[in-house]
């Protein structure tokens, strides 16, 4: 393993990313612990702030409503 991928949440102190640093092993975090403040969003954030609370009829109505998160 080269690189770590870690959020910025405050758990993960500056002792954790010292142990991975001894090893050689880069740690790279993402843009913030909060999706709804970063420009993209993943498979997580579209389940959690769509899916979850639309009633999907069919693939169109989920191509629809996927389109339109993705352009919010």
């Amino acid at each position: 393993m080269t690189h770590l991928i870690r959020d910025r949440d405050s758990k993960f102190t500056r002792a954790f990313d010292a142990v991975f640093e001894a090893e050689d092993i880069e740690i790279v975090t993402t843009a913030s612990t909060f999706p709804a403040q970063t420009r993209s969003w993943n498979a997580e954030t579209c389940r959690h702030e769509l899916l979850d609370r639309t009633l999907i009829w069919n693939q169109a109505h989920l191509l629809h409503a996927r389109g339109e998160f993705e352009a919010f």
